[in-house]
């Protein structure tokens, strides 16, 4: 994977366009055709869920913490939480079992030997050196870049990351990301097709903002590479 973090950046800002779009079709189509019963099912296990209670959200929990660690696409994760959990409940369990699902991976990478990663993370070479002095700035912009978590867990755990500042990156890195799908899921499962196209609308905004944040980032690291090399 030689791609320049401009490029990464530029195609993670697209995939989650792509993704807000698809959200806005499905809450039309939801809502405007036939499929709108499906809206009536979501609504049944919804409420289920509640009747559950906590047991549930545990249960989604631990379920997300293992599918992290083994390399599940952490924002199916959130898309799910939020559309069964609503977006405060449903971002909150996922972020944080993305986080221990991660931390987990970390700790296998950081544990272990660095021969039997070497082969398959030969494809993130450019993502490795991004991370060669791995700080809480540097893990917070590799995590807005179209990589899978597995690959930045296990090469974070591969170049002896400070474990707090792994956590401390993981959890802002993903913030953003967790935020915008969760809403986005959260919209999905909404009665009020009004209501349900704010919460897209809110999403976009969301997305803006943190595109927004990368840019800055970018410009932060190229300048300081700049720097260096004068």
């Amino acid at each position: 994977m030689n791609e320049s973090p401009d490029n990464n950046t530029s195609r993670e800002t697209r995939r989650i366009l792509v993704l807000a779009l698809v959200v806005a079709g499905m809450v039309a189509l939801l809502h405007f055709t036939p499929l709108n019963a499906f809206v009536s099912d979501l609504q049944g296990w919804k409420k289920m869920i509640d009747e559950i209670g906590w047991i549930a959200h545990v249960a989604f929990f631990l379920t997300g913490i293992v599918a992290i660690a083994l390399g599940a696409p952490r924002l199916m994760l959130a898309l799910g939480a939020g559309t069964l959990f609503g977006f405060v409940e449903g971002f909150t369990v996922a972020l944080i079992a993305g986080v221990v699902g991660s931390y987990i991976a970390f700790l296998t990478a950081k544990r272990g030997s660095p021969e039997r990663y070497r082969d398959w993370l030969k494809r993130f070479d450019s993502i490795r050196k991004l991370l060669e002095k791995p700080s809480v700035l540097n893990i917070f912009f590799v995590r807005q870049l179209p990589v899978p978590a597995l690959a930045l867990n296990l090469l974070l755990g591969l170049v002896k990351t400070p474990h707090r500042i792994f956590l401390l990156g993981t959890f802002l890195g993903q913030l953003p990301s967790t935020g915008i799908v969760a809403s986005m899921g959260s919209a999905v499962g909404k009665q009020d097709v009004g209501m349900a196209l704010k919460q897209v609308s809110w999403g976009m905004a969301g997305l803006a903002v943190a595109t927004l944040i990368i840019i800055l980032i970018r410009r932060k690291i190229e300048k300081g590479n700049e720097t260096k090399l004068s």
